[in-house]
């Protein structure tokens, strides 16, 4: 496998074994497309036989039920927007209008992004996910030149028309290993405040025991769920509204956001 190296704000690293295929499958009417990226291995370039960043990667996106016609004047559309010059105020309407018409024959076929799969592993473990993601379509077409108010309508009812789910699966101890960076500067604080002379090695068992409990917290919460050897967060995407394990996202976050607390469920 061919080697490459690449510069980013950590560094540079030695990239191996990248692959990147993509396809296209015609369905009449509509179009399919998408692609498989595969990445062997990532590591810091400037340190020999050095431990791989990550290794063997794979990310398979496919899109498919896209409606070829309004695919191809929707991308005319949204062209010819970005050429023109400044419009004015009438011309912005109705090109917005236009857009948001082909939009909704885009939809008319429920087209649908999936996540084939998506994995990655490292030396502190693994996460793995899939799901997919589909526009219904707009309960009535409306007719002439939308005004103002119907495209702000039409934009806003974008979200509600979204539905899907999603499947991430994370490794204890790639869990375990987050946990502990995020508890490091107050295990820290914590043994400094001892008044006993400062000991890394204390506070970074410290730190991992605070992971451990936070770990624990998460799991008893219910923002984590045992999967096998898997530790798995399901996403489930209705209406405009985001669920995760059954959470509103609201939810969800207020538990990540203060340790010790319990999700108020709502009904």
């Amino acid at each position: 496998m061919e080697t490459a190296e690449a510069s980013g704000a950590f560094g540079r690293y030695s990239v191996r074994g990248l692959g990147i295929e993509g396809w296209q499958k015609d369905e009449g009417a509509t179009l399919g497309s998408g692609f498989k990226m595969v990445l062997a291995s990532v590591a810091k370039a400037a340190e020999a036989a050095s431990e791989p960043v990550l290794n063997d990667m794979v990310v398979e996106v496919d899109a498919e039920r896209l409606d070829r016609a309004a695919l191809s004047q929707f991308m005319h559309a949204s062209e010819a927007l970005q050429s023109s010059g400044p419009a004015t105020a009438e011309e912005s309407r109705r090109t917005l209008g236009t857009l948001t018409k082909l939009a909704d024959d885009l939809a008319a076929r429920s087209p649908r992004l999936n996540l084939r799969q998506l994995a990655l592993k490292s030396p502190r473990g693994a996460l793995r996910a899939q799901g997919h993601m589909e526009l219904k379509p707009a309960a009535s077409a409306a007719g002439g030149a939308p005004d103002e108010a119907a495209v702000g309508a039409a934009l806003a009812s974008l979200g509600e028309r979204l539905s899907g789910s999603a499947v991430v699966d994370i490794s204890p101890e790639l869990l375990r290993f987050v946990l502990e960076k995020r508890a490091a500067v107050p295990a820290w604080t914590a043994q400094s405040q001892t008044g006993q002379p400062m000991d890394e090695a204390a506070a970074a068992q410290l730190a991992a025991r605070m992971a451990e409990a936070r770990l624990r917290e998460l799991v008893e919460a219910g923002l984590l769920r045992a999967a096998g050897e898997w530790l798995r967060v399901e996403a489930a995407l209705e209406g405009g509204e985001l669920r995760l394990n059954g959470l509103t996202a609201a939810e969800f976050m207020a538990v990540v956001a203060s340790p010790g607390a319990q999700p108020a469920r709502s009904q």
